[in-house]
Protein backbone atom coordinates (compact mmCIF):
# COMPACT_ATOMS: atom_id res chain seq x y z
CA UNK A 1 0.00 0.00 0.00
CA UNK A 2 1.22 3.80 -0.83
CA UNK A 3 -0.22 6.91 1.09
CA UNK A 4 1.25 10.80 -0.29
CA UNK A 5 0.62 13.77 1.44
CA UNK A 6 0.55 16.79 -0.74
CA UNK A 7 0.73 20.36 0.92
CA UNK A 8 -1.37 22.13 -2.00
CA UNK A 9 -0.65 25.74 -2.71
CA UNK A 10 -0.76 28.81 -0.89
CA UNK A 11 1.12 31.82 -0.44
CA UNK A 12 3.93 32.88 -2.80
CA UNK A 13 7.05 31.89 -0.75
CA UNK A 14 9.75 28.79 -0.78
CA UNK A 15 9.43 27.44 2.73
CA UNK A 16 8.24 24.08 1.98
CA UNK A 17 6.45 22.14 4.65
CA UNK A 18 8.44 19.70 6.31
CA UNK A 19 8.38 16.03 5.32
CA UNK A 20 6.70 13.55 8.38
CA UNK A 21 9.81 11.46 9.20
CA UNK A 22 7.80 10.50 12.32
CA UNK A 23 5.05 9.28 10.06
CA UNK A 24 6.87 7.79 7.51
CA UNK A 25 8.75 5.50 9.72
CA UNK A 26 6.04 4.53 12.03
CA UNK A 27 3.87 3.10 8.50
CA UNK A 28 7.01 1.58 7.40
CA UNK A 29 6.60 -1.29 9.82
CA UNK A 30 3.42 -1.81 8.59
CA UNK A 31 5.09 -1.84 5.42
CA UNK A 32 2.94 0.97 3.96
CA UNK A 33 5.28 3.99 1.64
CA UNK A 34 5.10 7.22 2.95
CA UNK A 35 5.37 9.86 0.11
CA UNK A 36 5.45 13.67 0.91
CA UNK A 37 5.44 16.62 -1.46
CA UNK A 38 5.04 20.47 -0.87
CA UNK A 39 3.80 21.83 -4.08
CA UNK A 40 3.81 25.63 -3.48
CA UNK A 41 6.82 26.68 -5.42
CA UNK A 42 6.47 24.22 -8.54
CA UNK A 43 2.37 25.52 -8.58
CA UNK A 44 3.82 29.06 -8.10
CA UNK A 45 6.55 28.46 -11.14
CA UNK A 46 3.99 26.64 -13.50
CA UNK A 47 1.69 29.36 -13.60
CA UNK A 48 4.25 32.32 -13.77
CA UNK A 49 5.51 29.81 -17.07
CA UNK A 50 1.63 29.36 -18.15
CA UNK A 51 0.99 33.21 -19.11
CA UNK A 52 4.81 33.58 -20.50
CA UNK A 53 6.04 35.61 -17.98
CA UNK A 54 9.63 35.74 -17.99
CA UNK A 55 9.75 35.77 -13.80
CA UNK A 56 11.58 33.12 -12.51
CA UNK A 57 11.23 32.45 -8.54
CA UNK A 58 14.69 31.34 -7.88
CA UNK A 59 16.58 34.05 -10.34
CA UNK A 60 14.29 36.77 -9.83
CA UNK A 61 12.72 37.29 -6.19
CA UNK A 62 16.04 36.64 -4.69
CA UNK A 63 18.07 39.46 -3.34
CA UNK A 64 19.93 40.74 -5.06
CA UNK A 65 17.38 40.51 -7.75
CA UNK A 66 14.81 41.75 -6.22
CA UNK A 67 14.04 45.61 -6.93
CA UNK A 68 11.03 47.42 -7.85
CA UNK A 69 10.52 46.38 -11.11
CA UNK A 70 10.58 42.61 -10.94
CA UNK A 71 7.65 43.56 -8.17
CA UNK A 72 5.54 45.11 -10.71
CA UNK A 73 6.29 42.48 -12.67
CA UNK A 74 5.00 39.95 -10.73
CA UNK A 75 1.90 42.05 -9.90
CA UNK A 76 1.35 42.71 -13.82
CA UNK A 77 1.64 38.37 -13.60
CA UNK A 78 -0.53 37.64 -11.12
CA UNK A 79 -3.34 39.62 -12.32
CA UNK A 80 -3.26 38.15 -15.06
CA UNK A 81 -3.22 34.36 -13.92
CA UNK A 82 -6.81 35.57 -12.28
CA UNK A 83 -7.96 37.32 -15.36
CA UNK A 84 -6.90 34.48 -17.88
CA UNK A 85 -6.69 31.46 -16.01
CA UNK A 86 -9.65 32.26 -13.87
CA UNK A 87 -7.31 31.28 -10.56
CA UNK A 88 -8.00 34.24 -8.00
CA UNK A 89 -4.57 34.38 -6.39
CA UNK A 90 -2.16 37.10 -4.41
CA UNK A 91 1.12 37.18 -3.11
CA UNK A 92 -0.69 36.01 0.19
CA UNK A 93 -2.45 32.98 -1.67
CA UNK A 94 -5.71 32.29 -2.78
CA UNK A 95 -8.73 34.89 -2.34
CA UNK A 96 -11.68 33.54 -3.20
CA UNK A 97 -15.04 35.11 -2.36
CA UNK A 98 -15.26 34.91 1.67
CA UNK A 99 -18.70 33.36 1.75
CA UNK A 100 -17.35 30.59 -0.65
CA UNK A 101 -14.95 29.64 2.24
CA UNK A 102 -16.07 30.56 5.10
CA UNK A 103 -19.24 28.37 4.85
CA UNK A 104 -19.47 24.86 3.84
CA UNK A 105 -22.25 25.34 1.51
CA UNK A 106 -19.76 27.76 0.08
CA UNK A 107 -16.92 25.58 -0.09
CA UNK A 108 -19.75 23.05 -2.22
CA UNK A 109 -21.13 25.71 -4.55
CA UNK A 110 -16.75 26.56 -5.17
CA UNK A 111 -16.44 23.25 -6.73
CA UNK A 112 -19.11 23.60 -8.92
CA UNK A 113 -18.70 27.32 -10.47
CA UNK A 114 -14.66 27.40 -10.27
CA UNK A 115 -13.82 28.02 -14.08
CA UNK A 116 -10.10 27.16 -13.68
CA UNK A 117 -10.49 23.53 -13.80
CA UNK A 118 -8.62 23.39 -17.10
CA UNK A 119 -5.50 24.64 -15.35
CA UNK A 120 -5.42 22.60 -12.57
CA UNK A 121 -6.13 19.67 -14.72
CA UNK A 122 -3.10 20.51 -16.98
CA UNK A 123 -1.01 20.52 -13.79
CA UNK A 124 -1.77 17.60 -12.52
CA UNK A 125 -1.24 16.08 -15.51
CA UNK A 126 1.95 17.59 -16.40
CA UNK A 127 3.86 17.34 -12.89
CA UNK A 128 1.89 14.75 -10.17
CA UNK A 129 0.68 11.92 -12.77
CA UNK A 130 4.12 10.61 -12.74
CA UNK A 131 3.78 9.36 -9.01
CA UNK A 132 -0.10 9.01 -8.54
CA UNK A 133 -0.39 6.83 -11.91
CA UNK A 134 2.60 4.76 -11.81
CA UNK A 135 2.77 1.49 -11.05
CA UNK A 136 1.69 1.60 -7.17
CA UNK A 137 -1.01 4.05 -7.06
CA UNK A 138 -1.82 5.56 -3.84
CA UNK A 139 -4.28 4.01 -1.25
CA UNK A 140 -4.66 7.75 -0.25
CA UNK A 141 -4.29 10.81 -0.73
CA UNK A 142 -3.76 13.40 1.92
CA UNK A 143 -4.13 16.82 1.44
CA UNK A 144 -2.47 19.56 3.67
CA UNK A 145 -3.70 23.21 4.10
CA UNK A 146 -3.20 25.94 5.95
CA UNK A 147 -6.46 28.81 5.53
CA UNK A 148 -9.93 28.66 5.00
CA UNK A 149 -8.46 29.71 1.63
CA UNK A 150 -6.48 26.88 1.16
CA UNK A 151 -9.59 24.69 1.79
CA UNK A 152 -11.57 26.19 -0.66
CA UNK A 153 -8.72 25.41 -3.30
CA UNK A 154 -8.35 22.11 -1.15
CA UNK A 155 -11.91 20.76 -2.67
CA UNK A 156 -11.16 22.16 -6.23
CA UNK A 157 -8.01 20.01 -6.44
CA UNK A 158 -9.52 17.20 -4.92
CA UNK A 159 -12.57 17.37 -7.21
CA UNK A 160 -9.72 17.71 -10.36
CA UNK A 161 -7.81 14.68 -8.90
CA UNK A 162 -10.53 12.11 -8.82
CA UNK A 163 -11.21 12.83 -12.76
CA UNK A 164 -7.62 11.29 -13.14
CA UNK A 165 -7.57 8.06 -10.41
CA UNK A 166 -9.40 4.95 -9.83
CA UNK A 167 -12.99 5.30 -7.30
CA UNK A 168 -11.50 3.33 -4.77
CA UNK A 169 -8.15 5.66 -3.52
CA UNK A 170 -9.33 7.69 -0.57
CA UNK A 171 -8.64 11.51 -0.91
CA UNK A 172 -8.99 13.56 1.89
CA UNK A 173 -7.78 16.16 4.15
CA UNK A 174 -4.94 14.71 6.84
CA UNK A 175 -3.02 18.14 8.16
CA UNK A 176 -4.74 21.57 8.47
CA UNK A 177 -3.26 22.57 11.82
CA UNK A 178 -1.26 26.11 11.05
CA UNK A 179 -1.39 29.21 13.09
CA UNK A 180 -4.38 30.28 13.96
CA UNK A 181 -6.15 27.86 11.77
CA UNK A 182 -7.49 24.26 12.54
CA UNK A 183 -10.04 22.81 10.90
CA UNK A 184 -11.06 20.70 14.67
CA UNK A 185 -12.63 24.14 15.52
CA UNK A 186 -15.30 23.02 13.23
CA UNK A 187 -15.42 19.55 13.51
CA UNK A 188 -19.04 19.48 15.12
CA UNK A 189 -20.19 21.70 12.07
CA UNK A 190 -18.54 19.52 9.42
CA UNK A 191 -19.51 16.24 10.59
CA UNK A 192 -23.19 17.54 11.36
CA UNK A 193 -23.65 18.16 7.60
CA UNK A 194 -21.56 16.13 5.76
CA UNK A 195 -21.66 18.54 2.65
CA UNK A 196 -17.97 18.11 1.74
CA UNK A 197 -18.79 14.47 1.90
CA UNK A 198 -19.24 14.13 -1.63
CA UNK A 199 -15.81 16.08 -2.11
CA UNK A 200 -13.68 14.82 0.54
CA UNK A 201 -13.60 11.00 1.92
CA UNK A 202 -12.19 12.04 5.11
CA UNK A 203 -11.22 14.61 7.15
CA UNK A 204 -8.54 14.05 10.32
CA UNK A 205 -9.44 16.44 12.13
CA UNK A 206 -7.12 16.14 15.32
CA UNK A 207 -3.12 15.66 13.54
CA UNK A 208 -2.04 13.73 16.88
CA UNK A 209 -4.04 11.14 15.09
CA UNK A 210 -2.17 11.42 12.22
CA UNK A 211 -0.53 8.49 11.38
CA UNK A 212 -3.08 5.92 12.99
CA UNK A 213 -5.92 7.68 11.33
CA UNK A 214 -4.51 6.53 8.01
CA UNK A 215 -3.59 3.39 8.50
CA UNK A 216 -7.08 2.35 9.65
CA UNK A 217 -8.19 4.09 6.30
CA UNK A 218 -5.60 1.54 4.95
CA UNK A 219 -8.10 -1.15 6.55
CA UNK A 220 -5.29 -2.49 8.47
CA UNK A 221 -5.98 -4.45 11.66
CA UNK A 222 -5.62 -3.62 15.25
CA UNK A 223 -3.19 -6.60 15.97
CA UNK A 224 -1.20 -4.96 13.05
CA UNK A 225 -1.59 -1.67 14.50
CA UNK A 226 -0.54 -2.37 17.96
CA UNK A 227 2.36 -4.22 16.54
CA UNK A 228 3.32 -0.88 14.67
CA UNK A 229 3.00 1.04 17.97
CA UNK A 230 5.23 -1.27 19.83
CA UNK A 231 7.99 -1.18 17.38
CA UNK A 232 7.11 2.64 17.61
CA UNK A 233 7.72 2.61 21.00
CA UNK A 234 11.18 0.65 20.83
CA UNK A 235 12.02 2.93 17.30
CA UNK A 236 11.57 6.15 20.57
CA UNK A 237 14.47 4.99 22.27
CA UNK A 238 17.04 4.57 19.42
CA UNK A 239 19.90 7.38 19.61
CA UNK A 240 19.86 10.53 16.99
CA UNK A 241 22.41 8.71 14.97
CA UNK A 242 20.25 5.87 14.67
CA UNK A 243 17.01 7.91 13.75
CA UNK A 244 19.10 9.91 11.16
CA UNK A 245 19.67 7.01 9.08
CA UNK A 246 16.61 5.27 8.92
CA UNK A 247 15.06 9.24 8.24
CA UNK A 248 17.90 9.77 5.52
CA UNK A 249 16.28 6.31 3.92
CA UNK A 250 12.78 7.68 4.12
CA UNK A 251 13.32 10.79 2.41
CA UNK A 252 15.35 9.30 -0.85
CA UNK A 253 12.51 6.95 -1.07
CA UNK A 254 10.04 9.92 -1.59
CA UNK A 255 9.40 12.54 -4.22
CA UNK A 256 9.67 15.22 -1.66
CA UNK A 257 13.24 17.20 -3.12
CA UNK A 258 11.69 16.74 -6.45
CA UNK A 259 9.18 19.35 -6.11
CA UNK A 260 11.39 21.90 -4.72
CA UNK A 261 11.75 23.60 -7.91
CA UNK A 262 14.97 25.71 -6.87
CA UNK A 263 18.39 24.73 -5.00
CA UNK A 264 17.90 23.88 -1.49
CA UNK A 265 20.26 26.45 0.22
CA UNK A 266 17.30 28.97 -1.11
CA UNK A 267 14.52 27.04 0.84
CA UNK A 268 13.64 27.72 4.09
CA UNK A 269 12.37 24.76 6.47
CA UNK A 270 9.58 25.32 8.34
CA UNK A 271 9.16 22.70 11.57
CA UNK A 272 8.73 22.72 15.29
CA UNK A 273 11.09 21.48 18.06
CA UNK A 274 7.80 19.82 19.73
CA UNK A 275 4.42 19.53 17.99
CA UNK A 276 3.12 19.97 21.69
CA UNK A 277 0.86 22.88 22.86
CA UNK A 278 2.34 26.16 24.14
CA UNK A 279 4.04 25.58 27.21
CA UNK A 280 2.72 28.59 28.68
CA UNK A 281 -0.76 27.77 26.84
CA UNK A 282 -2.93 30.86 29.18
CA UNK A 283 -3.28 33.82 26.68
CA UNK A 284 -6.65 34.80 26.29
CA UNK A 285 -7.01 35.73 22.40
CA UNK A 286 -4.83 32.70 21.53
CA UNK A 287 -7.03 30.19 19.61
CA UNK A 288 -3.81 27.88 18.64
CA UNK A 289 -3.89 25.80 22.41
CA UNK A 290 -7.02 24.70 21.29
CA UNK A 291 -6.53 23.16 17.94
CA UNK A 292 -4.45 20.14 20.18
CA UNK A 293 -6.06 17.56 22.23
CA UNK A 294 -3.78 17.58 25.37
CA UNK A 295 -1.12 19.48 26.77
CA UNK A 296 1.56 17.26 26.41
CA UNK A 297 0.46 14.23 23.71
CA UNK A 298 3.82 13.69 22.47
CA UNK A 299 6.44 12.98 24.40
CA UNK A 300 9.04 15.87 25.16
CA UNK A 301 11.94 13.53 25.13
CA UNK A 302 11.05 11.51 21.99
CA UNK A 303 10.07 15.09 19.94
CA UNK A 304 13.44 16.55 20.74
CA UNK A 305 14.99 13.74 19.51
CA UNK A 306 12.72 13.65 16.54
CA UNK A 307 13.20 17.28 15.50
CA UNK A 308 17.14 16.83 15.79
CA UNK A 309 17.70 13.61 13.59
CA UNK A 310 15.29 15.77 10.91
CA UNK A 311 17.49 18.60 11.44
CA UNK A 312 20.81 16.36 10.40
CA UNK A 313 19.07 14.66 7.70
CA UNK A 314 17.48 17.61 5.74
CA UNK A 315 21.14 19.69 6.28
CA UNK A 316 22.54 16.49 4.74
CA UNK A 317 20.44 17.21 1.57
CA UNK A 318 21.22 20.74 1.53
CA UNK A 319 19.29 22.89 3.77
CA UNK A 320 20.37 25.75 5.70
CA UNK A 321 17.75 27.88 6.66
CA UNK A 322 14.80 26.60 9.24
CA UNK A 323 12.38 28.58 10.63
CA UNK A 324 11.05 26.57 13.82
CA UNK A 325 7.24 27.48 14.02
CA UNK A 326 6.68 26.16 17.78
CA UNK A 327 4.04 28.33 19.20
CA UNK A 328 6.32 29.34 21.87
CA UNK A 329 10.01 26.95 21.81
CA UNK A 330 11.14 26.14 25.26
CA UNK A 331 14.52 27.26 26.64
CA UNK A 332 15.03 23.82 27.72
CA UNK A 333 14.71 22.66 23.85
CA UNK A 334 16.69 25.54 22.04
CA UNK A 335 19.17 24.54 24.51
CA UNK A 336 19.65 20.77 23.15
CA UNK A 337 18.88 22.02 19.52
CA UNK A 338 22.46 24.16 20.47
CA UNK A 339 24.32 21.75 21.97
CA UNK A 340 23.95 19.14 18.41
CA UNK A 341 24.55 21.66 16.55
CA UNK A 342 27.77 22.09 18.32
CA UNK A 343 28.23 18.56 18.81
CA UNK A 344 27.55 17.56 15.25
CA UNK A 345 29.78 20.86 13.96
CA UNK A 346 27.17 22.80 12.13
CA UNK A 347 27.74 26.68 12.07
CA UNK A 348 26.20 26.93 8.63
CA UNK A 349 22.56 27.10 9.45
CA UNK A 350 20.14 29.57 10.10
CA UNK A 351 17.18 29.90 11.50
CA UNK A 352 14.38 31.36 13.51
CA UNK A 353 12.55 30.80 16.89
CA UNK A 354 9.35 32.13 18.35
CA UNK A 355 9.69 32.69 22.26
CA UNK A 356 7.63 34.40 25.08
CA UNK A 357 9.26 36.63 27.98
CA UNK A 358 10.61 33.74 29.49
CA UNK A 359 13.52 34.53 31.77
CA UNK A 360 14.75 31.28 31.21
CA UNK A 361 16.29 32.48 28.69
CA UNK A 362 20.09 33.12 29.87
CA UNK A 363 23.13 35.23 29.02
CA UNK A 364 24.95 32.08 28.31
CA UNK A 365 22.07 30.41 26.31
CA UNK A 366 21.54 33.93 24.14
CA UNK A 367 25.13 33.37 23.49
CA UNK A 368 25.17 29.73 22.15
CA UNK A 369 21.97 30.66 19.81
CA UNK A 370 23.73 33.53 18.33
CA UNK A 371 27.16 31.47 17.73
CA UNK A 372 25.08 28.40 16.63
CA UNK A 373 22.99 30.35 13.61
CA UNK A 374 19.69 31.93 15.51
CA UNK A 375 19.27 34.96 12.98
CA UNK A 376 16.19 36.34 14.90
CA UNK A 377 13.82 35.85 17.56
CA UNK A 378 9.51 36.01 16.73
CA UNK A 379 8.98 37.43 20.45
CA UNK A 380 5.32 37.55 21.71
CA UNK A 381 5.31 40.24 23.77
CA UNK A 382 2.29 41.92 22.92
CA UNK A 383 1.89 44.58 25.83
CA UNK A 384 4.20 45.83 28.58
CA UNK A 385 1.36 47.55 30.76
CA UNK A 386 0.98 44.91 33.51
CA UNK A 387 -2.96 45.32 33.83
CA UNK A 388 -3.33 44.32 29.95
CA UNK A 389 -0.60 41.81 30.46
CA UNK A 390 -2.82 40.29 33.16
CA UNK A 391 -6.37 40.34 31.07
CA UNK A 392 -3.80 39.46 28.24
CA UNK A 393 -2.94 36.04 30.13
CA UNK A 394 0.83 36.58 29.15
CA UNK A 395 3.76 35.64 31.18
CA UNK A 396 5.26 39.00 31.51
CA UNK A 397 2.26 39.94 33.59
CA UNK A 398 4.69 40.50 36.29
CA UNK A 399 8.04 41.94 34.35
CA UNK A 400 8.55 45.67 34.55
CA UNK A 401 9.59 47.75 31.55
CA UNK A 402 13.49 47.76 32.28
CA UNK A 403 13.15 44.19 32.99
CA UNK A 404 11.81 43.27 29.09
CA UNK A 405 13.81 46.04 28.19
CA UNK A 406 16.99 43.93 29.66
CA UNK A 407 15.71 40.36 27.87
CA UNK A 408 15.41 42.17 24.39
CA UNK A 409 18.78 43.77 25.25
CA UNK A 410 20.51 40.46 25.69
CA UNK A 411 19.32 39.17 22.10
CA UNK A 412 19.85 42.13 20.19
CA UNK A 413 23.25 42.95 21.50
CA UNK A 414 24.64 39.30 20.80
CA UNK A 415 23.97 40.21 16.97
CA UNK A 416 20.30 38.03 16.97
CA UNK A 417 17.23 40.32 15.31
CA UNK A 418 13.97 40.81 17.40
CA UNK A 419 11.02 40.45 15.24
CA UNK A 420 8.69 42.25 17.91
CA UNK A 421 4.69 41.61 18.28
CA UNK A 422 2.82 44.10 20.05
CA UNK A 423 -1.27 44.33 20.30
CA UNK A 424 -3.51 47.45 20.02
CA UNK A 425 -6.88 47.74 20.25
CA UNK A 426 -7.02 45.21 23.02
CA UNK A 427 -10.81 45.22 24.50
CA UNK A 428 -9.91 46.25 27.78
CA UNK A 429 -7.19 48.58 27.25
CA UNK A 430 -7.96 51.85 25.97
CA UNK A 431 -5.99 53.55 23.15
CA UNK A 432 -3.97 55.89 25.61
CA UNK A 433 -3.54 52.85 27.49
CA UNK A 434 -1.41 51.73 24.18
CA UNK A 435 0.71 54.25 24.17
CA UNK A 436 2.54 53.06 26.66
CA UNK A 437 3.95 49.75 24.78
CA UNK A 438 4.33 52.30 21.55
CA UNK A 439 6.85 54.38 23.58
CA UNK A 440 8.70 51.29 24.87
CA UNK A 441 8.69 49.95 21.27
CA UNK A 442 10.33 54.23 20.91
CA UNK A 443 12.71 53.46 23.38
CA UNK A 444 13.32 49.93 22.24
CA UNK A 445 14.39 50.50 18.88
CA UNK A 446 17.35 53.34 19.80
CA UNK A 447 18.56 50.95 22.67
CA UNK A 448 18.43 47.96 20.67
CA UNK A 449 20.38 47.13 17.11
CA UNK A 450 18.25 44.83 14.77
CA UNK A 451 15.03 45.18 16.31
CA UNK A 452 11.82 45.67 14.15
CA UNK A 453 7.91 45.20 15.38
CA UNK A 454 4.74 44.42 14.14
CA UNK A 455 1.09 46.07 15.78
CA UNK A 456 -1.10 43.80 15.32
CA UNK A 457 -4.70 45.12 15.96
CA UNK A 458 -6.70 42.71 18.49
CA UNK A 459 -8.69 40.07 15.79
CA UNK A 460 -11.33 37.97 17.57
CA UNK A 461 -10.76 34.27 17.07
CA UNK A 462 -13.36 31.89 17.09
CA UNK A 463 -13.49 29.54 20.72
CA UNK A 464 -10.30 32.14 21.80
CA UNK A 465 -11.00 32.79 25.71
CA UNK A 466 -12.21 35.75 24.87
CA UNK A 467 -14.40 34.72 22.42
CA UNK A 468 -16.09 32.07 24.29
CA UNK A 469 -16.67 34.92 27.30
CA UNK A 470 -16.88 37.96 25.24
CA UNK A 471 -18.74 39.94 28.15
CA UNK A 472 -15.48 39.30 31.01
CA UNK A 473 -13.98 41.83 28.37
CA UNK A 474 -16.81 44.05 27.38
CA UNK A 475 -16.77 42.70 24.19
CA UNK A 476 -19.78 42.66 21.89
CA UNK A 477 -19.76 39.77 19.30
CA UNK A 478 -21.10 40.99 15.89
CA UNK A 479 -22.32 38.44 13.80
CA UNK A 480 -22.97 39.78 10.79
CA UNK A 481 -23.23 36.97 8.25
CA UNK A 482 -25.22 34.10 10.31
CA UNK A 483 -24.37 31.23 7.15
CA UNK A 484 -20.74 31.68 7.96
CA UNK A 485 -20.23 28.25 9.75
CA UNK A 486 -16.62 28.14 9.05
CA UNK A 487 -15.73 31.71 10.05
CA UNK A 488 -12.38 32.02 12.00
CA UNK A 489 -12.01 35.80 12.43
CA UNK A 490 -15.55 37.93 13.99
CA UNK A 491 -15.89 41.75 14.07
CA UNK A 492 -16.87 43.08 17.43
CA UNK A 493 -17.81 46.04 19.42
CA UNK A 494 -15.83 46.90 22.26
CA UNK A 495 -16.20 48.93 25.48
CA UNK A 496 -14.39 52.02 24.05
CA UNK A 497 -16.93 51.58 21.04
CA UNK A 498 -13.73 50.13 18.69
CA UNK A 499 -14.39 47.58 15.85
CA UNK A 500 -12.35 44.82 14.43
CA UNK A 501 -13.75 46.36 10.72
CA UNK A 502 -12.08 49.25 11.13
CA UNK A 503 -9.26 50.43 9.17
CA UNK A 504 -6.13 49.78 10.84
CA UNK A 505 -3.84 52.36 12.88
CA UNK A 506 -2.23 54.26 10.55
CA UNK A 507 0.92 55.05 12.72
CA UNK A 508 1.29 51.89 13.90
CA UNK A 509 1.12 50.32 10.34
CA UNK A 510 3.75 52.92 9.16
CA UNK A 511 5.86 52.00 12.18
CA UNK A 512 5.50 48.35 11.34
CA UNK A 513 6.68 48.96 7.54
CA UNK A 514 9.02 51.04 8.62
CA UNK A 515 8.02 54.09 6.40
CA UNK A 516 7.16 57.01 6.91
CA UNK A 517 3.59 58.83 5.34
CA UNK A 518 5.23 60.39 2.39
CA UNK A 519 6.46 56.94 1.18
CA UNK A 520 3.92 54.95 1.72
CA UNK A 521 1.52 58.05 -0.18
CA UNK A 522 4.03 57.25 -3.23
CA UNK A 523 3.60 53.60 -3.44
CA UNK A 524 0.85 51.60 -5.25
CA UNK A 525 -1.11 49.49 -2.81
CA UNK A 526 -0.47 45.88 -4.86
CA UNK A 527 2.92 46.79 -4.44
CA UNK A 528 3.45 47.23 -0.96
CA UNK A 529 1.06 44.05 -0.39
CA UNK A 530 3.65 42.37 -2.25
CA UNK A 531 6.43 43.83 -0.92
CA UNK A 532 4.99 42.93 2.67
CA UNK A 533 4.29 39.05 1.99
CA UNK A 534 7.71 38.64 0.45
CA UNK A 535 9.53 40.40 3.38
CA UNK A 536 8.42 38.66 5.89
CA UNK A 537 8.57 35.50 3.93
CA UNK A 538 11.29 33.32 3.39
CA UNK A 539 12.85 35.49 0.78
CA UNK A 540 12.67 38.20 2.96
CA UNK A 541 14.39 35.85 6.09
CA UNK A 542 17.32 34.74 3.35
CA UNK A 543 17.84 38.41 2.77
CA UNK A 544 18.29 39.49 6.52
CA UNK A 545 20.35 36.26 6.92
CA UNK A 546 22.73 37.52 4.02
CA UNK A 547 22.94 41.45 4.60
CA UNK A 548 21.23 41.59 8.61
CA UNK A 549 18.66 44.16 6.78
CA UNK A 550 14.94 44.18 6.64
CA UNK A 551 14.20 43.75 2.67
CA UNK A 552 11.40 46.72 2.44
CA UNK A 553 14.38 49.27 3.33
CA UNK A 554 16.32 47.37 0.31
CA UNK A 555 13.46 47.92 -2.25
CA UNK A 556 11.20 50.77 -1.18
CA UNK A 557 13.92 53.83 -1.80
CA UNK A 558 14.48 52.91 -4.79
CA UNK A 559 10.65 52.74 -5.71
Amino acid sequence: MKIIHIDIPHSLTTTIKPFDFDTAAYLNNLDIAYDSIDINIEFWQFLLNKIESSLNIEEDIFYPKICPTSIRELNYTVEKIHTSLHIPLSAFGFSFDEHLVYSIAGIQKLCETFNGFETINEFIQLRLSSILQNEKIPTIISLGIDSNQALGFAAIFATALRRLLPTQVKIGIGKHSYENFSLSFWSDQLDKSQALSSIFDFIIYHEEYFKQSLVKLCGVSDEQVQCALTQANNYGEQNIDTRTTVYKTLIQQSHYQAFWNIRPEKLVYLMPLSRNKCYWKRCTFCVQINKHIADRFYSESSEIKIALATIQAIYDLGIRHIIFNDEAATPKNVSELCQFLEDKNIHDLQWTVRIIADANFGDSLIAQMAKLGCREVLFGLETVLPTTAQQMGKVSASASQEEVMSLLSRFGHQGIGIFLNLIYAFPTESDADFSTSFQFYQKAKVQIPGITVQFNKFALFYKSKIFQSPEQYGVTIIHEQPNFDLQLVFNYIDKFGRQYSEPPNQQYLLESLEMNESELDEVDQNFLETLFQINYASFGFIHKCQTNQNLMRHVLPNC
